[in-house]
């Protein structure tokens, strides 16, 4: 019986996951065009860039570490440093719309710590990236990088005419970051 329980819990923990992060991505004959040819980020609202991903439970909210740990799983079963590298990518976009969400609501003494996983994540998954070899799928989760690079500098900008002070700051400094991170990769 407790066995059967523990199963119904791990199938209700994993059932509402979006795994479109684990399908292969499509073939690439060419490097993808620029962010700012295909699309104009700052005309499109924050879901319209990152959908479907929501910001759902963030830092505060119940079962708040739950989500975290279930994240934390999910990442230790990518063995591909391609494949983790597209989970970390994620995983930032979500932590981005996650600080965005505790600045709307008011609860801003997780922010900057949102706001840093979401850097982290960046990063980790660039430097998976890089050291993974170069294929079609390398080049197509290259410009999906560029891409959110460049979704995450207007997020961080219409960030910052919402913010306090203290908050504005902390996205300043996020900012030098991301465009640190878009002149080491050379997109």
């Amino acid at each position: 019986m407790l066995k059967r329980l523990f199963i119904i819990f791990l199938v209700a923990l994993f059932l509402p996951l979006n795994l479109s992060f684990a399908k292969t991505p499509p073939s690439v004959s060419t490097p993808t065009p620029t962010p700012e040819a295909e699309y104009d980020f700052s005309k499109m609202t924050t879901y319209e860039m990152f959908w479907p991903i929501v910001a759902g439970k963030v830092p505060g909210d119940r079962f708040y570490s739950l989500k975290l740990w279930r994240d934390k799983l999910l990442g230790y079963l990518y063995v591909s440093p391609l494949k983790k590298s597209e989970y970390f990518k994620q995983l930032a976009n979500k932590r981005l719309l996650e600080a965005e969400k505790l600045l709307e609501i008011g609860r801003t003494s997780y922010f900057s710590q949102t706001l840093q996983q979401s850097l982290d994540y960046l990063e980790k998954g660039l430097k998976l990236l890089s050291s993974a070899h170069e294929s079609e799928s390398h080049l197509w989760l290259k410009g999906e990088y560029e891409k959110d690079l460049q979704k995450h500098l207007v997020v961080l900008e219409r960030m910052k005419e919402k913010g306090e002070e203290n908050q504005k700051a902390v996205v300043e400094e996020s900012i030098g970051k991301i465009n640190n991170l878009i002149k080491k990769q050379k997109f």
